[in-house]
């Protein structure tokens, strides 16, 4: 996976990106984050990052990151809540202006209460498919199923 960190790192300094935010989902999602910020920082972009493991982010070392004490699945709390998302993204921002690295910040409040279905789980899976033309259509598609499902 290193090497496909560096690639992704290169590409994104290559787009003249200036800054990243990464976020992840689940406990797998912020290690990979984690050990991704290094790579994208290697590259010269500033990193920062949402954790919901504030253990797994404090053996990783990233750059800057905010801990949040919210469901897994839900790292940036509450769906459909944009105003607490906004602070959220806003207070993961501003760890830019820290003067010294790394960072690991705790987010001061709790997500507001979730009603309705909260089983979420990472969407992704770790096995390889076949590389058939059918998995390829699948994987496609159950991508573009995500997309849509994230733009609430």
């Amino acid at each position: 996976m290193e090497t496909a960190a560096r690639n992704l790192a290169g590409l994104l300094k290559k787009d003249d990106l200036t800054a990243a935010m990464l976020v992840p989902v689940c406990p797998a999602c912020t290690r990979a984050v984690s050990g991704l910020a290094h790579y994208i920082e290697d590259e010269g972009v500033p990193t920062t990052q949402i954790s919901l493991i504030r253990e797994h982010t404090g053996k990783m070392n990233p750059p800057r990151a905010l801990w949040v004490s919210f469901e897994l699945g839900r790292p940036l709390g509450v769906a459909g809540d944009v105003a607490f998302q906004t602070r959220v993204l806003a207070a993961a921002v501003n760890l830019h202006e820290a003067p010294k690295r790394p960072v690991l910040v705790g987010y001061p409040k709790d997500a507001p209460p979730v009603e309705g279905p909260t089983a979420l789980v990472c969407p992704v899976s770790f096995c390889r498919p076949a590389s058939d033309e059918s998995n390829i259509a699948k994987l496609s598609a159950k991508f573009m199923e995500e997309i849509a499902l994230m733009r609430p």
